[in-house]
């Protein structure tokens, strides 16, 4: 509960900041998609990469400050898992919704930048063995922090590399997230 209300708490604060900047300043608004390659930390986990990707949204307030709202798509992990000495297979798959706060450093056509986000990641968990399946859904509260690099291909579109890290998903294993996508500016 608590996690739900520091996460509504963010948000109202983030958009009144951000209609508070809008009016002082020049803001830009963006839309960005995303492909990439996941890998997900868990032991024993035969198979831990996947097909990863996202889309979203995003303001940015100053030539330093934005903030985004992106989906996600963390991908699949899949391995054995034991209960009471029996191996059953078992699959994760994990997506959701959050919000960035991106701080970025400006160059010419070429910029670095951090992030640092909170998101709703659901993960359906499916195992399977001797004739008995079973599955269940896990919902979390995670923080995610990343770090990129976008270079300006024309006045509104650009291209972008990042490294993301979605720690404690489905409250047992952190995810990394390397991508690269495009970014139209308007």
């Amino acid at each position: 509960m608590f996690k739900k209300t520091l996460f509504v708490a963010a948000v109202v604060v983030s958009f009144s900041t951000m209609a508070a900047v809008a009016h002082a300043e020049e803001s830009s608004g963006y839309v960005f998609g995303s492909l990439g390659q996941s890998d997900a930390n868990v032991s024993g986990a035969s198979d831990t990469e996947d097909t990863a990707w996202k889309l979203g949204g995003g303001l940015q307030l100053s030539d330093n400050w934005g903030v985004e709202l992106q989906y996600t798509d963390l991908g699949q992990v899949e391995g054995d898992v034991w209960v009471g000495g029996v191996p059953f297979q078992a699959e994760a798959e994990t997506q959701g919704f959050g919000a960035n706060l991106v701080g970025t450093l400006p160059f010419e056509r070429f910029q670095l930048f951090g992030k640092l986000g909170y998101h709703r990641m659901e993960t359906e968990i499916r195992a399977s063995g001797f004739g008995v399946s079973a599955s269940d859904d896990a919902t979390e509260w995670v923080m995610s922090y990343g770090i990129g690099a976008a270079y300006e291909l024309t006045a509104n579109l650009d291209i972008l590399a990042e490294y993301e890290m979605y720690s404690d998903v489905a409250d047992e294993y952190d995810v990394d997230m390397l991508s690269a996508g495009l970014r139209y500016n308007f």
